[in-house]
């Protein structure tokens, strides 16, 4: 009888110590699948963070690129074209040519006086025939080649300013004639004072000249 309860203590002792061992194998395996999960989910972070953050350094390398491009391009902005169209002589011929739009190019006389009234013109002014020889601006050049001439600008000869206008004849050739104006013309025709600049063009038979000074000081 004591021999079978001592197997029967023998067995059920065995029995637990199986069933302990299996326990702590089990919750060993659960832990360290909980911390195989936790580190895969600490890494996928890891690595998403890391790609916004590439991805955010790549967008901001593009757009300084695109930026830098954009100035070295040397294309004038808006306010470049602005500036350089409205210069007094631009300013000028833009009257002169509209005013031919309007048909008042019949009387050079009157045309002239008409662009005088512009606003740029802030002086006294005069406006007077010419015929070709030399003139005003031109050094020892002869201007030839015209039928009929007006000779517009300041009363006073202290302001670097002088325009013409030339009618030529029907046929005549204009371009030819306005290189020869803008080969032969001096800024500095005046001793004291001096243009910056000078605009010449033509519409129709007709030929627009100024030499001025953009600023008046």
């Amino acid at each position: 009888m004591k021999n079978k309860i001592l197997v029967w203590l023998t067995v059920a002792m065995a029995a637990s110590f199986a069933a302990c061992g299996t326990a702590v194998d089990e919750g060993n395996s659960g832990s360290s699948q909980e911390t195989s999960q936790e580190t895969v989910q600490d890494s996928t972070e890891s690595d998403g963070q890391g790609s916004a953050q590439e991805s955010g350094s790549t967008d901001a390398q593009e757009n300084t690129q695109e930026g830098t491009q954009d100035d070295e391009s040397g294309e004038p902005s808006q306010g470049q074209s602005e500036e350089l169209s409205d210069t007094k002589g631009q300013i000028l011929l833009e009257d002169f040519l509209e005013r031919m739009e309007n048909g008042e190019g019949e009387d050079l006389q009157s045309l002239a006086e008409g662009i005088l009234t512009n606003p740029v013109c802030q002086f006294a002014t005069g406006v007077f025939s010419v015929e070709e020889g030399l003139l005003p601006g031109f050094d020892n050049y002869e201007v030839k080649g015209f039928t009929e001439g007006v000779q517009f600008g300041p009363a006073m000869g202290s302001i670097p300013f002088v325009g013409y206008l030339f009618r030529l004849e029907e046929g005549a050739d204009v371009d030819a004639f306005m290189q020869n104006l803008e080969d032969n013309c001096n800024q500095r025709w005046q001793i004291c004072v001096a243009a910056d600049e000078t605009v010449v063009e033509a519409s129709g038979n007709t030929v627009f000249f100024v030499m001025c000074r953009n600023a008046e000081e």
